[in-house]
């Protein structure tokens, strides 16, 4: 029993030490922050920092001026501004949230998704009925020069290019399949000799 704890703790340990610390890009609280409402989706494009592979988590804050719930996904594209008029080229994750009532909240997402250094992708909410009374929270600033918020325009993002969103991506290692495979691998080893 001894020898499989060890095992695991090893195994354990050799997994968490070959992340690295997450980069975060963006802010959840940038300057000059204003409030855009009525449209299907918003978001924001960004660049991969280079030498990070893996993307963990994105966040928005939003504002949602609704007295009910409203089904939303947080969504997350390869993202190319040569594309008119809609440069969002290739889904990557998509996941359903559900919007509820209040102010200044912030939506996270863990994507863990692998992503190439340099490459631009967006993430954005959408949502499932278009002119909800939904609104986001963006800064009339170009504060992060890697990217820029969108807004929908009949359908088709309408990009602005000297704004960016309240918004937050994280970087950094995501688990990969073959090492949970090895942990689930030492878990039942131990279990054998303890039995």
């Amino acid at each position: 029993m001894r020898f499989g704890l060890l095992c695991t703790a090893a195994v354990l340990f050799s997994v968490a030490s070959t992340g690295v610390a997450a980069t975060t890009i963006g802010s959840l609280n940038p300057p000059s922050q204003n409030t855009s409402s009525g449209h299907q989706f918003f978001g924001q494009s960004f660049t991969v920092p280079a030498g990070e592979t893996g993307l963990q988590s994105a966040s928005l804050q939003i504002q949602n001026f609704g007295a009910t719930n409203q089904n939303a996904l947080f969504q997350l594209w390869v993202y190319d501004a040569s594309q008119s008029p809609n440069p969002l080229v290739a889904p990557i994750a998509i996941y359903p949230r559900v919007v509820s009532p209040g102010f200044n909240q912030t939506y996270t997402q863990a994507f863990n998704e692998a992503v190439t250094p340099g490459s631009t992708y967006a993430i954005f909410l959408s949502f499932d009925a278009p002119g909800l009374n939904v609104g986001s929270y963006y800064s009339a600033t170009d504060y992060y020069a890697g990217g820029s918020t969108f807004f929908e325009s009949q359908s088709t993002p309408l990009v602005f290019a000297g704004f960016d969103q309240a918004f937050e991506v994280k970087f950094g290692a995501i688990p990969e399949p073959a090492s949970v495979a090895v942990i689930g691998a030492v878990g039942a080893i131990a279990l054998r000799r303890r039995k």
